[in-house]
C-alpha cells in the first residue's frame, strides 16, 4: 500500500492519547463517482485493509445529478462518502477507533478511486490534552477547556 501518512505522521492512538483516529479527505478528479456498485466494492475493500468490522453499507442516489451520498457503517465507527460527479470530487470522512487505522482505508480509497488531487486532514478524537483553539466575530483566539 501507499501508506500516505507513513509512520512519521503517528496518531498517537496507540499510545493512549485519545479514543480514535479521523480522516477528513477531499478528493479532486477521482473516478467512479456515480457508480454505487463500484463505491460499495471499495468501502468494503478499504475497511477491510484497516482491520476494520463492516456492519452495513447504504448508499443513494442522486438521479438527477449523478451523485452519490452513503455511508459504511463500522463496529469501530464509520467511513463516509459524498461525490459531486459533475466537478469530479468526493468529500470523505473516515473515522475508527480500535486497532483499525483509517490510514489503510485512505489507501485503499486513493488507489481505487484515482484522484488527481487529494487533500487530508487527520485528527486524534477525544485527546483530552488537546485545547481546541477558537476565534470569536472580532478575531479574537478563544482557548476552551
Amino acid at each position: 500500500m501507499l501508506r500516505l501518512l507513513g509512520p512519521d505522521n503517528e496518531l498517537d492512538v496507540s499510545r493512549g492519547r485519545g479514543v480514535g483516529a479521523h480522516c477528513i479527505v477531499d478528493l479532486w478528479g477521482a473516478s467512479h463517482l456515480t457508480n454505487a456498485k463500484v463505491l460499495t466494492a471499495v468501502l468494503e475493500t478499504a475497511s477491510n485493509a484497516a482491520g476494520a468490522s463492516l456492519l452495513k453499507i447504504f448508499l443513494h442516489e442522486f438521479p438527477s445529478s449523478g451523485g452519490i451520498t452513503g455511508v459504511a457503517l463500522l463496529a469501530e465507527s464509520h467511513m463516509s462518502i459524498h461525490t459531486w460527479p459533475e466537478k469530479g470530487y468526493a468529500a470523505i470522512d473516515i473515522f475508527m477507533c480500535g486497532r483499525a487505522d483509517p490510514r489503510r482505508a485512505l489507501d485503499v480509497l486513493i488507489l481505487k478511486l484515482k484522484p488527481t488531487h487529494t487533500i487530508v486532514e487527520h485528527f486524534v478524537r477525544g485527546d483530552r490534552s488537546v485545547r481546541p483553539r477558537v476565534k470569536n466575530q472580532k478575531g479574537q483566539r478563544l482557548t476552551t477547556g
